[in-house]
């Protein structure tokens, strides 16, 4: 169960690296929380030479994070917290979203019902459902939704009914108009 009062609260939203300086601020970062005590390395699955994948978990509230990077160019990756969703469908738009390094907004549990399984994220995009679908060749389980509430908020993407995962961005009337990348 994560916990919101946690010190590793300040490290889940995603942040991108987008050169070499990132990639060893997010090194320096992990390794002090570390030697502080409020993670614990879990996995290192990169080769350290050209690809970073380090797995970390706060000791506290069990949170799990990942750091990913092409270490070559320093650049490409990402820190914050640990994807859970297990649709396998949802796991490459989540994946080609966070490639893309779309700003996360969001990553927890389903916000119209907190007692439902699965991990719903957001993302300050939007997408093209036709192209999205067949890219990825996602089934009739994995709906597309949209909610334009105007003043109430709005939303869409994609749920998977077998998982409950969600892979949100903005309503495409308003991602368009705010001039949000499109995700095709």
């Amino acid at each position: 169960m994560n916990d919101t009062t946690c010190d590793c609260k300040t490290y889940r939203q995603r942040k991108y690296i987008k050169s070499p300086d990132d990639l060893n601020k997010y090194l320096k970062l992990t390794k002090e929380l570390t030697e502080n005590g409020v993670l614990k390395l879990t996995g290192d699955f990169g080769d350290n030479s050209d690809y970073y994948q380090k797995e970390f978990q706060c000791i506290n509230c069990g949170q799990e994070f990942i750091l990913e990077c092409e270490a070559y160019h320093g650049s490409g990756g990402s820190f914050g917290q640990k994807s859970k969703i297990t649709s396998e469908h949802l796991i490459k738009i989540d994946y080609l979203c966070r490639r893309s390094r779309i700003e996360e907004t969001y990553r927890g549990k389903d916000i119209y019902d907190e007692k439902k399984k699965g991990e719903w994220v957001y993302f300050d995009c939007y997408f093209d459902e036709q192209k999205i679908r067949q890219r990825f060749n996602l089934p009739k389980t994995v709906k597309y939704y949209e909610y334009d509430g105007r003043s109430a908020g709005q939303e869409s993407g994609f749920v998977d009914e077998l998982t409950n995962d969600a892979v949100l961005g903005n309503h495409p009337f308003y991602g368009q108009n705010r001039n949000r990348k499109k995700i095709e």
